[in-house]
């Protein structure tokens, strides 16, 4: 489900919604999944207006390790940006630096994820995904070899008219 990847600088950016169906799942990344018992998550919570870092250690969750307020209209779309620089993220919303973390697992796998999915009918909704890998990386989160722009890993998901696309385990 996961591809494995051992990228020390890397960022991940889309613009994402919550659907209007009855358990509105959080739109997110996976940012660092070692293993079904171990990894960190992004995530979005439209009811409670949060920009939401949380993680999985040892198949314990840890939800709301770290928090930010932010205001979120349900069914509307914001970019969400994470840059991951060896063990610390930035996460970003609509450009707006939110939540730093700085204990991270690092490696691991990326993808994108519907937090608090109830049912195989929940879905939340992803667009313009791009996934950006850096060999090194400045203090101010740029690519630190001279016209190092980053590598796009080329990503695209396609999906009949009016078919949603279902946000779980979808790798990088």
């Amino acid at each position: 489900m996961f591809n494995r990847f051992y990228y020390n600088y890397y960022e991940i950016q889309a613009e994402v919604k919550n659907s209007t169906v009855t358990d509105k799942p959080n739109p997110g990344f996976i940012i660092g999944y070692a293993d079904s018992d171990n990894y960190d998550f992004v995530y979005l919570a439209y009811t409670s207006n949060l920009v939401v870092y949380a993680r999985k250690r040892n198949g314990v969750f840890e939800l709301d390790v770290s928090t930010a307020a932010v205001a979120l209209t349900e069914d509307t779309y914001y970019t969400l940006k994470v840059i991951c620089k060896e063990n610390t993220a930035y996460i970003y919303v609509e450009g707006t630096l939110y939540v730093t973390v700085n204990d991270l697992l690092g490696g691991g796998s990326a993808g994108l994820i519907a937090q608090d999915q109830t049912n195989a009918t929940d879905y939340c909704y992803f667009k313009d995904i791009t996934f950006t890998v850096y060999e090194k990386m400045w203090a101010d989160l740029t690519g630190q070899a001279a016209g190092d722009t980053g590598k796009n890993i080329k990503i695209k998901i396609e999906a009949k008219p009016g078919a949603n696309i279902r946000a779980v385990g979808v790798a990088f």
